[in-house]
């Protein structure tokens, strides 16, 4: 990655209240058009996020979309299981419920 990718959205002030917890949600969104690489700036996003805000008990799921790609409720669910689960301790029997129930 070069010095400086991401920058943009490092320096945001949605991202500096998210990470410091003032922000009004415990989700971070971000609107990047087409070409922009996204992934890239997920990854900033997610060392940024493991290098200074991950705590005991917590956990970081990202999901992307498309536009006028539609996503389904259960494929966006799957998709932050998939990557929460392997980072929790014990999975919350509320999760482990809904996940036999819809899959």
């Amino acid at each position: 990655m070069l010095p400086g990718t991401g920058d943009w959205v490092l320096e945001s002030q949605e991202l500096k209240d998210w990470i410091s917890g003032s922000g009004k949600s415990s989700i971070f969104c971000f609107y990047a058009v087409f070409g922009i690489r996204r992934l890239t700036l997920v990854s900033v996003i997610m060392e940024l996020h493991e290098r200074e805000v991950i705590r005991p008990g917590e956990a970081l799921a990202y999901i992307f979309t498309t536009y006028g790609v539609v996503f389904s409720v259960l494929d966006i669910l799957l998709s932050i299981y998939k990557q929460l689960a392997p980072q929790c301790s014990q999975i919350p029997w509320q999760i482990v419920k809904i996940y036999s129930q819809m899959a």
